[in-house]
């Protein structure tokens, strides 16, 4: 009996506990005006045929007035050292209700996406049914990006890399 409920403990430990001990952390940087206000973040490892892949996941919702056609969401990739690895816009091309709650799944090809411990999540750009598009300023997020502490951030890290 000692041994089966040592096995399940065991087996309940290392189920939960996440590649190399560590959790992929998400934050979000958020402002008080933006159209679709981040409710949610979280990613995860899953174990496929050739090692693990990273999906990121946002749930969001539109706050703004009018029917949402496009958006997109920045994300900043670090590793478990807290230095720069990526950046890659998570865009969805459904269309958005006022007051609709979404969740958006993305999985990015990064380059070392296994070793990714922290992922920072921004609304970048929305495209309304009437055809405005919408930004946030790069400035705003500059400026909110220096002030966390347990990065290494510097403003070229908001531009996507291009692959050629």
């Amino acid at each position: 009996m000692k041994l089966i409920v040592f096995a399940l403990g065991a087996a309940i430990f290392f189920l939960t506990v996440p590649a190399f001990g560590l959790n992929i952390v998400t934050k979000e940087v958020k402002f008080n005006d933006d159209p679709v206000e981040i409710l949610d973040t979280w990613a995860h490892l899953k174990e496929e045929n050739y090692g693990k892949d990273l999906y990121c996941f946002v749930e969001y919702i539109n706050r703004s007035e009018n029917t949402i056609d496009a958006l997109s969401f920045r994300m900043l990739f670090y590793d478990v050292f807290n230095e720069y690895l990526d950046t890659i816009s998570g865009i969805s091309i459904s269309k958005l209700l006022l007051g609709k709650e979404e969740r958006g799944r993305w999985k990015p090809n990064i380059y070392k996406d296994w070793s990714t411990h922290r992922i920072i999540v921004f609304l970048d750009r929305v495209r309304f049914a009437d055809g405005t598009i919408w930004r946030r300023d790069e400035l705003d997020i500059t400026k909110e990006l220096s002030e966390v502490k347990d990065i290494l951030f510097n403003p070229e890290q908001l531009k996507e890399k291009r692959k050629e």
